[in-house]
């Protein structure tokens, strides 16, 4: 009847409602891992090719070792979405 049907589309526009909101946060951490490969790629850059003083080597190190564990937890985290 019109009662059940008129629950059905609520329950129905209630699912794609939530499946929306879990692809937008997807397409956030997709698209936060990527900055964060991209800055990680131009860390890695700037190493090869400066002959930076070892102080400011040090220092370039030390934030790309933080920018890789902060991928590698994001890259946990969307597997963890992804289960």
């Amino acid at each position: 009847d019109l009662a059940d049907m008129k629950l059905r589309a609520s329950a129905y526009e209630g699912k794609i409602a939530e499946l929306e909101s879990l692809l937008n946060q997807e397409r956030h951490a997709r698209e936060s891992l990527q900055k964060s490969q991209d800055k990680l790629a131009e860390m890695n850059r700037k190493l090869r090719e400066t002959e930076a003083s070892v102080e400011e080597r040090n220092r370039l190190v030390a934030e790309r070792d933080r920018v890789q564990r902060e991928v590698e937890t994001q890259k946990v985290a969307m597997a963890a979405m992804e289960a």
